[in-house]
């Protein structure tokens, strides 16, 4: 393990501590004053040079052997990072998302959430996310005009 520190420049060193704290690559960004898309480049590279499965295991990795090297074979634990959005009660193993229960027909047309990390949805959620968007905008026009042709009934 004492290579890792050789195989991982001081940057992907600096990504992976803070990935352990369970910061996300925007926050990283900020904190490191670097681009998010730089960050994520960092965080890719230093899971290839590991041989990691994602980027906790690679920050586990890292701070593993950082341990290793200081104490013997005692392992730091990772921050559990905080969930955002759709990401609340869904359960994350080696790096697939298991849903605590099953989908609801119900929360297929509500409104997508609001906030959260930029570059948290996929493509497809971000899809189905504009297309209710669109739907709960024709619903308010529609009930907008319903409410103006009923006024102006009652008025004339």
């Amino acid at each position: 393990m004492a290579e890792v520190e050789t195989e991982l420049s001081e940057s992907q060193q600096a990504c992976l501590r803070l990935v352990a704290q369970g910061m996300s690559s925007k926050e990283i960004a900020i904190s490191l004053n670097l681009s998010p898309s730089t960050v994520d480049t960092y965080i890719k590279h230093a899971i290839a040079r590991l041989g990691a499965v994602n980027r906790r295991d690679a920050a586990r990795k890292y701070l593993e052997s950082q341990v290793s090297q200081k104490f013997g074979s005692q392992m730091e634990q990772l921050a559990e990072p905080p969930l955002h959005g759709s990401e609340a009660g869904v359960p994350v193993h080696d790096g697939q998302a298991h849903p605590a229960e099953p989908r609801r027909w119900w929360r297929a047309v509500l409104p997508p959430p609001l906030g959260g990390k930029e570059n948290q949805r996929s493509a497809s959620q971000r899809f189905w996310d504009a297309c209710k968007v669109i739907f709960w905008g024709m619903m308010v026009f529609l009930a907008m005009i319903i409410v103006l042709t009923r006024t102006m009934q009652l008025l004339s």
